[in-house]
């Protein structure tokens, strides 16, 4: 009597075991999505390095004369304009 029911549960278990390795799988991927939200959050909020930040803002400048074009020393407001004209 024995042997015919561990015969069924191993039968049972086994026909259920691709199910239970699909929701694994599920759960494992999740869990890895989470881990991989969690190392961004930590790394926003992290300080820059010195050389980062350098590098940071030279991109930005970079990006800002790229823009507006370089107007170095064009200021619309010069001393003509300040002077008083007699």
């Amino acid at each position: 009597m024995k042997k015919p029911l561990a015969l069924l549960v191993g039968v049972i278990l086994l026909n259920y075991a691709p199910v239970c390795c699909g929701q694994v799988g599920e759960v494992m991927r999740r869990a890895q999505e989470k881990a991989q939200k969690a190392k961004k959050a930590s790394d926003i909020y992290k300080p820059w390095t010195p050389d980062q930040e350098h590098a940071i803002g030279e991109a930005a400048s970079a990006k800002l004369v790229h823009i507006f074009g370089k107007q170095a020393g064009t200021s619309p407001i010069t001393s003509e304009f300040l002077t008083p004209k007699l």
